[in-house]
């Protein structure tokens, strides 16, 4: 039987009657609601818990030192009154709107705690906040500078201000905005309302109630229909803000900049919002084009309408990734100077009407699809083919289901429906999930084979923690002697190595190692089993720095007799990695060549096992200085990619990273500069902003910056860098640990030694936790973080983190590297200043 379908209008209109209503007949439409949507219930936490409990429209409240005047404004966290504090001063005192529960409280603290870490002449400052008693309950207070003025709509529209005149005006919130990012702070509540324009025309951004909260959208959502100031924010809400699709960040904000700016072009919203029908006005924003901005005021031209357009992209990796871009083309418009978007202008109203021919677009993205279900195959078993065939002849009927299944997902997917410009495989496998559930709960190897794609699919597109849990579901439906069991167990330990999850990767080391025992599985399936757990192994042991133990591990499986030829390769190839991160660089170069060499004869120059040994060898020429020919064969590894993958693939711009990190190692920071420059925005735009390549690219570029002296924007983009990975689904905890570590280094260049100290006491005891004590980064933040304590003088806890880092490092890379070298003179300056001879 199936359910009825949902009526989003009477679901709201359901909500509303429980807020306007109390007493029995408010507890039993509660009931009713509870019923009728059992899985929406986070909406009962929009209405107040007592309709009568909302502080009354005339209410003045008493707060102790402040003299309350007037209501001056009411929104989604609470009321503002005009008020004078014992001076005579005028400020501006916020209370919320209604009782509150520990979530609303503890949000209104939240704001207090945001806006005391801002200063910045066009964002409101905090003043003073605290409690005041109403009945017998507390409600907290907050005080901040009174600003005289009128929203910014209403100001442009009073001042007839020109198109140049409303982006200046907006270069200035902009710039706020961008200071806030910076501090790690997310508006998102952004709109005319909360930005005040005063009488010298100065513009100050308001209100950050709901700035840097969680990701639960829905959430948020609801409270601000609570207080019944949904239909005001809903139009300025980003996609990804509204269905809670995806992780909302700094990019919502980026967009409500964007519907802001256009309405101030144009004197309309660029969706129009209808206060009675708020579920039909969340489709109309998520599906809707605005219409083109040029064409609703012709005063407009191409170029700016491209500019504002793309800030409000519906697909936020389509969007500017950063208010700096924004300001940036807006800045270059003013100047007329050449935009980063003007390509945009003709092409964007072509892809819109392409949106629009339903019949055109459905059957080009079925072409693609039926593309993408191949490459999702080939993805999950391309490596695995021998496996997969005998599978198949072994359980026909339960693969012929799988197939089934996930040729229908894909091929029934309807783009028109999608949040994007076209439908996302991120979209469609989490669409997947649901199916799965619902569908197969009697099919267990027919589901566990699924949960092997999807979670496939995951990992290749980074969601390492949705993979985990696609494999662990899939593993949940088995039994342990089953051979499906442990393939879907062996890529559960590849997904916890990528994500940095090296205690739970161990741990299922050893249970699978334990499992294998009782296989129900021939010989050479175990070992081929067992070959992939050593790999595995392995991987742990470099990763944290424990290379003996990986040398043990990769000589083990050099002894087994059933590799591959390309397991072979791969075993020679992590041997000499080894070496390389043991310092033995020389061992390593020759043993790269060597095998360079064999996979030339094997498989051609330009085969990917080929290229993978030219990449090894160049960043092994690095450390040796040999930085000419290291030079010459990243040329042909670039080319090489190109064929293989093309010329904006994650392959190809790896090689040029690592080009740019060459120069950086031969000294020539200007052409690291150049390189790193023109790659950012290509690996935006092509594998995404938050792509872990991508991401790392932004800290190396951090590092070009600061080789260059802009230390102040590479503190910039360091912080960027580490808020968008804190952000990204995947948190690659080796990264996030290195860039902070870079951040102290550019304090220790600006002798700001304090912050540096401040950094290293935060983050080296999150190394050692996270890492371990033995591996190189945690060693090196020690060493830096002694540094930094002999310029504080705080020579005896310096004394302390040398004993253990100097021969550490001394051990892990041998008397004559340059860290040893570099520790040791520190050392030598530490027992000078202790006067120890």
């Amino acid at each position: 039987m199936q359910s009825a379908p949902f009526d989003v209008n009477d679901f709201y209109s359901h909500l509303k009657q429980i807020s306007q209503t109390n007493g029995p007949q408010r507890q039993a439409l509660v009931e009713q609601f509870q019923k009728k949507y059992p899985d929406k219930l986070d909406w009962l936490d929009a209405v107040p818990k007592d309709s009568e409990a909302a502080i009354e429209p005339g209410f003045m409240p008493e707060i102790p030192g402040y003299k309350l005047v007037k209501l001056i404004g009411r929104g989604a966290n609470g009321r503002v009154f005009l008020a004078t504090d014992q001076s005579g001063r005028q400020c501006a005192v916020k209370i919320p709107n209604m009782w509150l529960n520990d979530d609303q409280l503890s949000r209104f603290h939240h704001e207090v705690k945001v806006l005391s870490r801002l200063d910045h002449p066009n964002i409101a400052k905090v003043k003073d906040f605290g409690d005041f008693q109403v009945a017998d309950q507390k409600l907290p207070f907050l005080v901040m500078d009174y600003i005289p003025g009128i929203a910014i709509d209403r100001y442009v529209q009073q001042q007839s201000l020109s198109a140049t005149q409303i982006i200046d005006l907006s270069l200035q919130v902009l710039d706020a905005l961008q200071y806030a990012h910076l501090k790690s702070v997310i508006h998102r509540d952004i709109k005319p309302d909360n930005i005040i324009v005063k009488e010298d025309g100065q513009p100050i951004l308001l209100d950050f109630g709901i700035a840097t909260l969680g990701d639960d959208a829905t959430h948020m959502l609801t409270q601000l229909t609570g207080t019944g100031d949904i239909v005001g924010t809903l139009a300025y809400m980003s996609p990804e803000q509204i269905t809670g699709s995806d992780k909302s960040d700094l990019r919502s904000d980026i967009y409500a900049m964007g519907v802001v700016i256009y309405q101030l072009l144009s004197g309309r919203l660029p969706i129009q919002v209808d206060a009675g029908q708020f579920f039909s006005a969340v489709h109309d924003i998520i599906n809707q084009t605005p219409p083109s901005l040029a064409t609703i005021n012709r005063d407009i031209d191409d170029g700016l309408a491209a500019v504002v357009h793309h800030a409000m992209e519906k697909n936020a990796k389509q969007r500017y990734q950063s208010v700096s871009e924004l300001l940036k083309d807006l800045s270059a418009w003013l100047n007329q100077e050449p935009l980063s978007v003007a390509h945009l202008s003709s092409w964007y109203w072509l892809k819109q009407a392409a949106r629009k021919n339903k019949a055109l677009v459905t059957g080009a993205s079925l072409a693609f699809l039926g593309l993408l279900t191949g490459l999702v195959f080939a993805v999950s078993f391309g490596l695995k083919e021998q496996q997969a065939r005998s599978l198949a002849e072994q359980k026909a009927e339960s693969n012929r289901q799988v197939v089934q299944f996930i040729n229908d997902l894909f091929v029934n997917a309807d783009p028109t429906e999608s949040l994007g410009e076209a439908i996302t495989v991120k979209q469609v496998i989490q669409g997947a999930q649901y199916s799965v559930d619902k569908d197969l709960s009697d099919e267990p190897q027919v589901e566990a084979q699924i949960r092997l794609v999807l979670g496939n699919v995951f990992d290749a597109i980074e969601l390492y923690p949705a993979a985990l849990s696609q494999y662990q579901k899939g593993l949940d439906r088995l039994e342990t002697k089953d051979q499906l069991y442990f393939e879907i167990a062996t890529q559960k330990l590849i997904t916890l190595a990528s994500n940095t999850q090296f205690e739970q990767l161990m741990l299922s080391i050893e249970q699978l190692k334990a499992q294998l025992h009782n296989a129900d599985l021939n010989e050479r399936e175990i070992n081929a089993l067992n070959n992939k757990i050593l790999f595995e192994e392995a991987t742990f042991y470099t990763a944290n720095g424990k290379m003996v133990e990986a040398l043990a591990v990769i000589n083990e499986l050099q002894q087994q007799t059933d590799l591959d030829l390309n397991q072979q390769f791969a075993v020679n190839k992590y041997r000499a990695h080894i070496h390389r991160q043991m310092g033995e660089v020389h061992q390593a170069e020759k043993l790269f060549r060597s095998e360079l060499e064999k996979a030339k004869t094997v498989f051609g120059e330009s085969h990917p096992t080929t290229l993978s040994l030219i990449q090894e060898l160049t960043l092994a020429l690095q450390e040796t200085n040999k930085i000419d020919e290291a030079l010459e064969l990243y040329d042909t590894l670039i080319e090489g990619m190109k064929q293989n993958y093309g010329e904006n693939s994650a392959s190809t711009f790896v090689a040029k990273m690592n080009k740019a990190t060459t120069y950086m190692y031969a000294g020539d920071f200007a052409q690291a500069d150049v390189m790193t420059a023109e790659l950012l925005p290509k690996m935006i735009e092509h594998i995404g902003p938050m792509h872990q390549f991508t991401l790392t690219l932004r800290s190396i570029r951090g590092g070009v910056l600061d080789n260059t002296g802009q230390l102040d924007e590479a503190l910039a983009m360091y912080q960027e860098t580490l808020d968008l990975f804190l952000q990204s689904e995947s948190k690659d905890n080796y990264t996030t640990l290195i860039i902070p570590h870079n951040m102290a280094i550019v304090y220790n260049k600006q002798s700001k030694y304090q912050k540096a100290n401040e950094v290293y006491k935060t983050y080296r005891p999150q190394c050692e936790a996270t890492l371990s004590l033995e591996h190189p980064l945690c060693i090196i933040m020690a060493d830096s973080h002694a540094d930094i304590l002999i310029q504080l003088g705080e020579y005896k806890k310096a004394a302390e983190l040398m004993a253990y880092s100097n021969p550490a490092l001394i051990e892990k890379y041998g008397a004559e590297h340059y860290r040893v070298i570099e520790s040791n003179k520190r050392l030598k300056k530490l027992d000078k200043l202790m006067g120890i001879d």
